[in-house]
């Protein structure tokens, strides 16, 4: 028998089943130990799965299936505005000053800010307009939310 592998006796089996293995099962709990599934039960899944696009071959992961596209592939490129400066204005100072008129709340869910302060939001979405009108107070979660559907958030924001 190779190294490593434990084949267990009658008598284990038998106390295994009626202790439970470290005490993880009640007495007298049903357990399938060792069984497999028949040939039959095996292709009835395998047809259950033909068509569902999610459904992978054996020893393939899931991720497999999917490809990252990056840059103006990705469906989400707004033409590298992500690399762009902030506006020399946009300090510390200015967004802690954002913090305390909005009296460090969430605008959309209401959560308090904590230990870690929130995030501050440009609502038209222009990293050099940093008009006190224009930046509002979000918590992180929140703050992730807006910025898809950039167009119902910036008429929700306006609004």
């Amino acid at each position: 028998m190779p190294s490593g592998v434990y084949k267990r006796s009658k008598e284990n089996i038998n106390s295994i089943k009626n202790n439970g293995i470290k005490g993880r099962f009640k007495k007298g709990h049903k357990r399938n130990l060792g069984s497999r599934r028949s040939e039959s039960t095996k292709a009835k899944m395998r047809a259950s799965q033909i068509g569902n696009p999610f459904a992978f071959k054996k020893g393939q992961h899931p991720s497999v299936k999917t490809e990252f596209k990056g840059g103006e592939e990705n469906r989400f490129w707004r033409g590298g505005i992500s690399f762009e400066p902030y506006n020399l204005d946009w300090t510390n100072t200015l967004r802690q000053s954002i913090r305390e008129r909005d009296k460090y709340t969430c605008k959309i869910c209401g959560e308090k800010q904590g230990d870690v302060a929130f995030c501050i939001h440009h609502i038209d979405y222009d990293k050099k307009n940093c008009n006190p009108e224009n930046l509002i107070t979000l918590c992180n979660s929140c703050h992730v939310k807006t910025n898809y559907s950039r167009d119902y958030w910036l008429n929700y924001f306006i609004n």
